[in-house]
């Protein structure tokens, strides 16, 4: 789910047809409560982040263009609201977005020494 930016009952939802969820600089806003509270229960293994650039640039680029490298302070972000280490988050995202395009490591790896 690209961007998703809702409540839990809607995260259940999109859970339950096996959809991982994609989460946006909007998760470091400090008053998106129903979008941190989707954090929390979203698993690991279900979810990733992006940009959505050029929106939604996460704090501390809120109202900016958004890029590429400010997906780190997305993965902050959710590391905060989980309260776990953000190494954590973007190891599992980054597995996770492996197998959702069907990437292995070894050619990701191999193509970026090119």
């Amino acid at each position: 789910m690209h961007s998703f930016n809702g409540d839990p009952e809607w995260l259940q939802k999109f859970l339950d047809l096996g959809m991982l969820v994609s989460y946006s600089g909007v998760a470091s806003f400090k008053k998106t409560h129903e979008v941190h509270d989707s954090v929390r229960q979203t698993p690991l293994d279900k979810m990733l982040v992006e940009t959505d650039a050029p929106y939604l640039a996460p704090e501390p680029f809120r109202g900016k263009q958004n890029e590429p490298a400010y997906t780190l302070y997305t993965v902050e972000a959710i590391a905060r609201i989980l309260d776990i280490d953000p190494d954590i988050v973007a190891q599992h995202t980054y597995e996770n977005t492996l197998r959702l395009f069907g990437i292995s490591e070894i050619n990701e790896i191999k193509k970026l020494k090119k």
